[in-house]
């Protein structure tokens, strides 16, 4: 269980009588659970009941459907599922292992694979809006607008464009050249978050968009932002979208130049492979 606001705090429920007064703050609370196994089907919807029940916060599920080669059970389990979760939640984050399983790998592997998929975008959402201590974005988006976003079914896609290495870059003058480059890399991975989304969906059946640039503040210029805006408006019509950036400073293997791409598509009307599920 994740609560989003003061900080963000992980809790894990050993029983309902255990979950009480473990979450003090926050604004909006998610689980993680797998709806096709007997553990994650059964229990998923009786802890966002009780969570729901317990506190007064909106309750969202990170859930993760079955492949089809883990089974009809696992799907129908799933199937289930999801009908009880509508009934005791706000809305539901899908991750479907049927569209990011690779073939060719071991399951662990595969698995694996998948887990980082899923994960990888959600500190820099928990991080939306802490600016203690760190550069303010020039659009800030927090747990509010992620709330705010959040309706129904949802989807997460990011993508990672780097700067190319340039021999010597740094001692020559950035140029109208390089800030094109920069506004392109942004727009670009946006666009590529879009075609990365954890289960497929109709993007003009969008209802609500969140949309989050991440990286070094000079990789976030506005004309990024902006641009980036632009094609989400022209790609999701009928979306109500809220944007903004996250500047941070990469570390590690990624002390590169470039950015992140981050959206969250909520309010998804008419998601194919719940249909299939259905059927």
């Amino acid at each position: 269980v994740y609560v989003f606001g003061s900080g963000g705090k992980f809790i894990y429920w050993p029983d309902a009588v255990g979950l009480k007064g473990t979450i003090q703050g926050g604004e909006v609370i998610n689980h993680l659970g797998m709806l096709g196994g007997g553990t994650g089907s059964g229990s998923a919807p009786a802890l966002a009941e009780e969570l729901a029940d317990t506190y007064e916060l909106p309750v969202h599920v990170i859930g993760v459907l079955p492949s089809k080669a883990e089974g009809k059970l696992m799907e129908a389990n799933a199937a289930r599922t999801i009908n009880e979760l509508k009934k005791v939640t706000d809305g539901i984050i899908l991750f479907d292992n049927e569209l990011w399983s690779t073939d060719g790998v071991s399951l662990k592997k595969s698995y694996q694979m998948m887990n980082y998929e899923l994960a990888r975008a959600f500190p820099f959402l928990l991080q939306a809006g802490e600016t203690t201590g760190k550069k303010v974005g020039i659009k800030v988006v927090d747990a509010s607008d992620i709330m705010a976003t959040l309706d129904g079914f949802s989807v997460l896609g990011w993508s990672e464009v780097r700067a190319p290495r340039k021999f010597l870059s740094i001692f020559r003058k950035k140029t109208s050249i390089d800030r094109l480059e920069i506004t392109t890399r942004c727009e670009m991975a946006i666009i590529n978050a879009s075609a990365r989304t954890t289960a497929q969906c109709d993007m003009k059946n969008v209802k609500n968009v969140l949309s989050l640039l991440v990286g070094p503040s000079e990789e976030l210029p506005r004309s990024g932002i902006e641009r980036s805006k632009q094609w989400i408006t022209k790609a999701m019509p009928n979306a109500r979208l809220r944007a903004g950036d996250l500047p941070i400073r990469w570390t590690g293997k990624l002390a590169r130049k470039g950015v992140m791409g981050i959206l969250m598509l909520s309010g998804i009307r008419n998601l194919p492979r719940i249909k299939k599920l259905g059927n």
